[in-house]
């Protein structure tokens, strides 16, 4: 986890595993909820008198062991469909829905942008090992929150989930939408090596406005 504050300080906090944040629920610990961390930090943050943004990835990792992950390319190490369908997906679908209704409960999911990515699908057809292997010709992201409207759907692909062949969207795009929601300008430029500026985001690229 990676705080940010306008004073440059940065805190990398880890210890806790993949599992015991799907596990627990609401990925809460100490019976303290994500909603509830993130708004007492708001709160001191106020009570310091400066403003805070936190940014909280959680990472589901995909290497071995590969046990209950989602790496679902079939035979052993790695997780099989039927592992994905009764073990990973569930406790994922949780934890996910019980951290958008908290946040919505406590009035944070407004201002909180919960982004679900990966770097890659799977492949339409099981492979000889019974699993699905990488893809990153097409797959799906989904937002919630941030000024995200919720029940749309942008895109579409074939049958069988191989290409887009309506509204794609490439990773800038993505990008462009997370800086949108947190109110930044996409026209900002930063400053790069011996003094080159270079865009934010990369030309003409914009965030998916059919979410907003």
């Amino acid at each position: 986890m990676l705080t940010l504050t306008d004073r440059g300080h940065a805190r990398l906090c880890n210890g806790l595993k993949r599992r015991d944040f799907l596990q627990v629920g609401t990925l809460g610990a100490a019976g303290l909820s994500l909603a509830g961390y993130t708004a007492a930090k708001a709160q001191g943050a106020v009570r310091r008198g400066h403003d805070e943004r936190a940014c909280i990835m959680i990472f589901n990792l995909g290497a071995p062991s590969q046990l209950d992950t989602w790496d679902i390319h079939g035979s052993k190490p790695f997780t099989s469909i039927e592992g994905m369908k009764n073990i990973v997906a569930p406790l994922y679908d949780r934890a996910y829905s019980a951290l958008i209704e908290d946040l919505s409960v406590r009035g944070l999911l407004d201002s909180t942008l919960v982004c679900n990515l990966q770097e890659f699908g799977r492949t339409p057809r099981i492979n000889p090992a019974g699993g699905r292997d990488h893809w990153p010709q097409c797959y799906s992201v989904y937002f919630a929150g941030g000024g995200v409207q919720g029940g749309r759907v942008v895109g579409k692909s074939d049958p069988i989930g191989s290409v887009p062949v309506e509204r794609p969207v490439e990773p800038a795009d993505v990008v462009a939408t997370i800086y949108h929601s947190l109110g930044f300008n996409l026209e900002t430029d930063l400053p790069g090596a011996a003094g080159r500026p270079f865009p934010l985001v990369d030309f003409g690229h914009r965030e998916i406005s059919e979410l907003f």
